[in-house]
């Protein structure tokens, strides 16, 4: 069992996180195929190179993407907007997003997408370097209620220099305050580290009192950060990736005190470079909790003047310090690694990686997380260029978008269903535990999905509010990023408590329509009471829309629940729903199984 070290966090409007994640069986490797017609009547865009930005665009479904032009030879690049249709197909949405305002690229070094306007649509913070490292201005990128996208560096950030090579780029709600801040670093003669203090309406101000004065005053700059909580008091830390040319030589960790305010940890509290003093450039600095103990680890992408690369994964030793967990790494033998991404592309809740490179080598490769502190390589058909994952098509898993180098990008789907494990167990330990299984493309039009639990004990009192409902297991067609009140579904419910204003004792089915939020079909079955030890036998099969449940072989339920139209997830625990907000815990599950009928 792993243990929490709670540290004591002096500001109360800090939320100190007190689950652990679960550790469920690590998945089969995902399979990519190319999506032919994804990009078709998109005219090709002549970039020397591309910088893609996954972002909601338009207010829709979250899936589009922004290009940047991140040519190295001129000032004035070009901004492009690819339009998801919600499936997976894409159109030129440059217009409509952008409503012919100008938005003009300058050598974009590293970006963040979070709201920072408090509007609950993601907005694009960007640092921009300038051709030869000789400045540029930052943009800000706002999203608004009509599905646009308004360019607002100048008067949303200030001071917004032109003159500062930006590098490094950390979004974070440093002080708790509930508004997203900026970390931001530059290089060059004169350049500083700052941070960019919201105030809620995503203006953005710089404040020298929150750094070091070796950071404020420029001795000291970076070229990557990263920021997360990483000794879970509730606030985050930042995680700063150095380079040769400044006064450190190394990596930095800075401490946040609660209210946004940062020290230096002491020496020894990251891993030495791994390239020498006088060429090493940490280039990628990404937060993900590798080993779901609970502490975010880091994968750091280092290079030798750009000549080759390095990767590695540092472990949290859960006192604010890190090791590496492989001094062997992944070695990157012809130029670097541009950027590193923590997904879990195979949907088994552990995080796995995405590596793109640039130079000589600018291939992408993904490696998934085998839980031990070891990573297999995965193939795909399209590894020559530097990878964007997104979930195109709405499905739960993550696919892949390669840029192109002188047309249209290439999508590749994430298009092959986990191997289910079924000798493995999977137990609701804390409120919020759940394990989604995505079925494959073969289970849209029929399916049958057959598992096993138990754990039918009184967890909850009955209240007048009804938040007492065991609800363990779901299955949807995926075509929603969250399993909220939009697209269609099918919620099993397998026991309700007997209260006096509600009669469906001992199990109910519930169908899920495309209006949102609407539940046109309940249907309420009857059983025997349920035995907290016993294994239940659990048979979902399916045609179409039409659903039948059996439970220990006797049929219980059958019916029409609404349109399956995407291959099908399944999930056991608690649903992520806001309408679904109470569940079970101490449930366990086994021997789950899928087959197309």
């Amino acid at each position: 069992m792993v243990s929490i070290d709670v540290r004591q966090q002096p500001n109360a409007s800090c939320t100190v996180p007190t689950d652990l994640p679960t550790r469920g069986p690590i998945g089969a490797l995902p399979s990519f195929t190319v999506a032919p017609d994804a990009f078709d009547g998109i005219p090709p865009i002549p970039f020397d190179s591309r910088f893609l930005i996954p972002v909601n665009a338009d207010g829709l479904h979250g899936r589009d993407l922004l290009l940047l032009d991140s040519s190295s030879s001129s000032p004035s690049g070009t901004t492009f907007v690819y339009l998801n249709d919600g499936t997976g197909h894409f159109s030129d949405g440059t217009a409509q997003v952008l409503g012919g305002a100008s938005v003009t690229p300058n050598q974009p070094s590293s970006y963040d997408v979070a709201d920072l306007n408090g509007d609950g649509r993601p907005d694009i913070f960007v640092s921009q370097q300038g051709v030869a490292d000789g400045g540029a201005m930052s943009l800000l990128l706002l999203s608004g209620a009509n599905g646009t996208l308004a360019e607002t560096g100048a008067s949303g950030i200030s001071p917004n220099p032109s003159t500062s090579a930006n590098k490094a780029t950390a979004v974070a709600d440093i002080d708790c305050d509930g508004d997203v801040d900026v970390f931001q670093s530059a290089i060059g003669a004169g350049a500083t580290s700052r941070i960019l203090v919201n105030d809620g309406s995503g203006a953005l101000q710089a404040d020298a009192t929150r750094l070091p004065a070796d950071l404020t005053n420029g001795v000291v700059s970076f070229t990557s950060a990263a920021a997360c909580d990483i000794d879970r008091d509730g606030d985050p830390e930042l995680i700063l990736g150095g380079w040769n040319g400044s006064a450190t030589k190394g990596d930095v960790l800075l401490l946040n005190d609660g209210f946004g305010h940062f020290r230096v940890a002491p020496d020894g509290s990251l891993p030495p470079w791994h390239f020498p003093a006088e060429s090493n450039v940490t280039v990628s600095i990404r937060c993900a909790d590798f080993d779901l103990d609970g502490y975010p680890d880091l994968v750091v992408s280092q290079t030798d003047s750009f000549t080759r690369g390095f990767v590695s994964v540092w472990h949290n030793q859960q006192n604010r310090t890190f090791t590496e967990v492989d001094p062997t790494g992944l070695d990157w033998p012809v130029g670097w690694i541009s950027n590193v991404a923590a997904i879990d592309f195979n949907q088994d809740g552990w995080p796995d990686l995405s590596i793109s490179g640039i130079g000589g080598d600018h291939r992408g490769r993904l490696y998934v997380n085998a839980g031990d502190g070891t990573f297999t390589e995965v193939t795909h058909p399209h590894d020559d260029e530097p990878l964007t994952p997104i979930d195109a098509n709405g499905d739960g898993r993550p696919d892949l978008v390669a840029p192109g180098t002188a047309g249209a990008p290439t999508l590749l789907l994430n298009s092959a269903a986990p191997e289910l494990p079924s000798g493995d167990t999977f137990s609701t330990v804390n409120v919020g535990d759940r394990l989604e299984v995505p079925l494959g493309p073969d289970s849209a039009a029929s399916g049958h999905f057959h598992f096993e639990a138990r754990g039918f004990v009184d967890h909850f009192t009955p209240t007048a509010a009804g938040n007492n409902k065991f609800i363990y297991f779901w299955l949807y067609s995926g075509n929603n990023f969250y399993y909220k009140g939009d697209g269609a579904g099918f919620l099993y419910i397998p026991y309700e408590y007997a209260r006096t204003d509600y009669s469906c004792n001992y199990g109910k089915v519930k169908g899920r329509s495309n209006s949102p939020g609407e539940w046109p079909i309940e249907e309420c079955y009857q059983t025997d009471a349920w035995q907290g030890d016993h294994w239940y036998s659990f048979d979902i099969d399916w045609d179409g829309a039409n659903i039948s449940i059996t439970i220990d072989g006797e049929l219980k339920n059958t019916g029409n629940y609404g349109s399956n139209v995407l291959p099908l997830i399944a999930g056991f625990g608690y649903p992520p729903a806001d309408v679904e907000e109470t569940g079970i815990q101490g449930m366990e599950f086994r021997n789950w199984s899928f087959s197309a009928h």
